[in-house]
């Protein structure tokens, strides 16, 4: 009825309105935070925090995400496998450097369908809160590719691993946590000494 009304004022209003919508995709308030550094660093404990600071102390709300938030059926739904096995979340390993990396074939299409899902992920997902002015902190980011390939199992080359790294939805700000070898070791004992160090 609006637009029979007054069609001019309405257009503009609606023009107006997607402008904003547009201004706040391209120039989101909130930011997209990756935490990253070796197991025992402290990345979940600064998330967390983050995530818990009460209202009104930052003008953002945080969410945690690990990597990102997967978007396309899990790999394990689509090969159907038993479902009594237990299920993991996306790039998740609970010994990730005890593990043997995959195959040539699998790493690659493993490394392909990660950085798709990503992609989608960062543009439906991710953009669409920042600009609401919420921010996203993650404690692992495809960028570590090329730094810890063992972390993904990934057993493809180190060039594919770049590329990876590089076309992968970069966030905002980067925070790189680390800590002495000894220390790194008292909180997590799955990495070696020698890759601690």
């Amino acid at each position: 009825h609006s637009l029979k009304k007054r069609p001019l004022q309405t257009i503009l209003g609606l023009l107006q309105h997607y402008h904003r919508e547009v201004m706040l995709w391209l120039r989101p308030p909130g930011v997209q935070i990756a935490l990253l550094g070796p197991d025992g660093a402290g990345k979940s404990s600064v998330a967390a925090a983050l995530a818990n600071l009460p209202p009104g102390r930052l003008p953002t709300i945080f969410r945690i995400q690990h990597i990102y938030r997967p978007l396309l059926p899990s790999p394990r739904t689509l090969r159907r496998l038993n479902s009594r096995r237990p299920s993991q979340r996306h790039g998740i390993v609970t010994n990730p450097h005890g593990e043997q990396p995959r195959s040539l074939i699998l790493s690659v299409v493993k490394a392909m369908y990660h950085l798709v899902d990503s992609w989608l992920s960062h543009i439906a997902v991710n953009r669409y809160l920042v600009s609401r002015n919420q921010s996203i902190v993650s404690d692992r980011n495809l960028i570590e590719l090329a730094v810890d390939p063992l972390r993904y199992r990934f057993g493809g080359p180190h060039a594919l691993a770049q590329a990876v790294s590089r076309v992968a939805p970069r966030p905002d700000v980067v925070i790189i946590l680390d800590a002495p070898a000894g220390v790194l070791q008292a909180r997590k004992q799955e990495v070696p000494v020698e890759e601690s160090e």
